[in-house]
């Protein structure tokens, strides 16, 4: 009984090695095969990267309007009283419709990117974007507004139209 379950084991292991290490050659016509169809699986990391998943929570970034290129913000600080780690602040100036931000802070090092902010936003200002790369050698990790609209135009709206 020990003997069959051992071999067993081992069968299913030599199979999976030979589909995935003899199985392909690895680059098929200059492209990679996908990773869950077998075939070698290694990325070489800096020069080659996967495509995030859609539903990733990365860094937060703040939205323009595509008619007249200023941010959706209108500094009315629901992000502030929905965030449970206090890593976002908000100042603003004007009244009612007129009201526009004029300094936003974010602070990348506290923030457990929950999407409460995002999810209280009315205004559709702010989104978490796909950038996973966030480790610096700097210890700057408080990010203005101008950093947050420069993500914003770098991953803007997605496919569907919808912000990321």
């Amino acid at each position: 009984m020990f003997v069959r379950g051992l071999v067993k084991g081992l069968s299913v292991t030599l199979k999976h090695f030979v589909q995935t290490y003899l199985g392909h050659t690895g680059l098929r016509d200059g492209v990679r095969p996908d990773p869950t169809l077998g075939g070698l699986f290694t990325v070489q990391y800096p020069d080659e990267k996967l495509p995030m998943f859609p539903r990733f929570r990365g860094a937060l970034m703040h939205l323009r309007n595509p008619e007249t290129g200023e941010p959706n913000c209108t500094a009315c600080g629901l992000c502030i009283r929905a965030c449970p780690q206090q890593c976002i602040e908000v100042e603003g100036e004007g009244k009612g419709k007129e009201r526009k931000v004029t300094a936003y802070r974010y602070d990348l090092a506290r923030c457990i990117f929950c999407r409460l902010c995002v999810e209280s936003c009315n205004f559709n200002a702010i989104e978490l974007s796909q950038e996973y790369e966030l480790a610096t050698y700097s210890r700057d990790m408080v990010w203005d507004l101008e950093k947050l609209l420069a993500l914003g135009d770098k991953y803007g709206v997605h496919e569907t139209g919808k912000a990321w």
